[in-house]
């Protein structure tokens, strides 16, 4: 029983640049956001999941999505969108990372590895080197510093990112030019079956119990930050019986599903409704919430015995 119920492997995402650029908008890959990368730096932080093939095969590609503007202060304003469909390089094992390296040029690599970008035998680049970076002279724009210089241009710079980051964090909610919002999906089921997995526009979650949820997230799925009346989203589910001891399989439904009208960003709702029927709502709370236009948190029957 266990066996047919494995799932996909779903490594988490870390991100590294060697450009003097920050990413500090939305990167996306296979609809998964992330963000926040500055200039020369990454690693050490992840975000959550994608999925992929136990074993690698030759035109295994994601689609990645990402922003820049200029990391030098005073520089030139405004952000710039890139999109490419990028391999995914030969691994050989499973790995518990997705290593995304967004390099000069606007190239990317994407490599699958159970540890840093430094780790022994990574057949990725090394880490980037933030003094690296200072020193390098289209960067900074000067054809020679010393020691003190530099030094000196690593504090402004320092400085000025903490200041951006901290207006970026006050105004995140508020400006409508950041591209697609990221939503972290909550599931509920209504149903008396078992939900063993569900993909959200590929954005994959799993084990809702029959007549439960909310409270649990996984992540993400994007969403435009205005609605507008064709938005819909591809779910894809699992169905099999919640009565012990009587598993025979799963059967798989698909929808097309209308993303219900939202005016503030939030979090998804996925509600699994009787008759394969779904509902998705963006709101900033649970199920129930004061003002909630969707349905309450499933309770099970009084004569539900599981």
């Amino acid at each position: 029983m266990g066996k047919n119920r494995t799932k996909a492997p779903r490594p988490r995402v870390s991100v590294v640049t060697t450009t003097p650029k920050i990413i500090f908008i939305d990167s996306l890959l296979m609809g998964r956001g992330g963000g926040n990368v500055f200039a020369y730096s990454g690693g050490g932080k992840f975000v959550c999941c994608i999925n992929y093939p136990r074993e690698w095969r030759p035109g295994l590609t994601a689609t990645v999505r990402w922003s820049t503007s200029s990391s030098i202060p005073d520089g030139p304003p405004g952000v710039t969108w890139h999109d490419l469909v990028v391999p995914i390089e030969y691994y050989d094992k499973l790995g518990s990372r997705l290593n995304v390296h967004f390099l000069p040029d606007h190239t990317v690599r994407l490599l699958i590895w159970n540890g840093s970008a430094d780790s022994k035998g990574y057949r990725g680049p090394a880490a980037p080197n933030l003094l690296t970076g200072l020193t390098d002279n289209n960067y900074l724009g000067i054809n020679s510093m010393n020691a003190f210089q530099i030094g000196r241009q690593y504090l402004r710079q320092l400085l000025s990112l903490l200041v951006l980051a901290v207006l970026l964090v006050g105004c995140k909610a508020e400006e409508p030019d950041k591209g697609p919002a990221t939503a972290s999906i909550s599931a509920y089921n209504h149903t008396a079956d078992y939900i063993h997995e569900f993909y959200i526009d590929g954005a994959w979650g799993g084990n809702s119990r029959a007549y439960s949820g909310g409270g649990g997230f996984v992540c993400c799925i994007s969403y435009p930050r205005e609605w507008r009346p064709d938005l819909t989203a591809t779910v894809r589910w699992s169905t099999s019986s919640s009565i012990p001891k009587t598993f025979s399989g799963e059967t798989w439904h698909e929808l097309v599903v209308p993303i219900e009208y939202y005016d503030k960003l939030g979090s998804l709702n996925v509600h699994f409704l009787p008759n394969h029927q779904v509902r998705l709502l963006i709101w900033n709370g649970s199920a129930g919430s004061k003002g909630y236009r969707g349905p309450d948190a499933p309770e099970k029957p009084a004569d539900w015995p599981y």
